[in-house]
């Protein structure tokens, strides 16, 4: 069990850094247009440079999906 939940935080760290990074390049690229799409939290679309679909969740973390 010990292992498991190590790992398991080892992955969330990880993911946490990637969207990070994600984060800081959205920011600087993408244009971001408001939307109130609600889904647990307000939502805006950020349509960036280099064929990216950013979705800015609430609590500012953005998430770049490559199309």
């Amino acid at each position: 069990m010990y292992i498991h939940v190590h790992t398991h935080v080892h992955v969330y760290i990880y993911v946490y850094a990637y969207v990070y990074v994600y984060t800081y390049i959205c920011v600087h690229i993408c244009i971001c247009v408001y939307t109130y799409i609600y889904t647990h939290a307000y939502m805006h679309m950020c349509i960036c440079t280099h064929i990216h679909i950013c979705m800015c969740i609430y609590t500012y973390t953005y998430i770049c999906v490559y199309i």
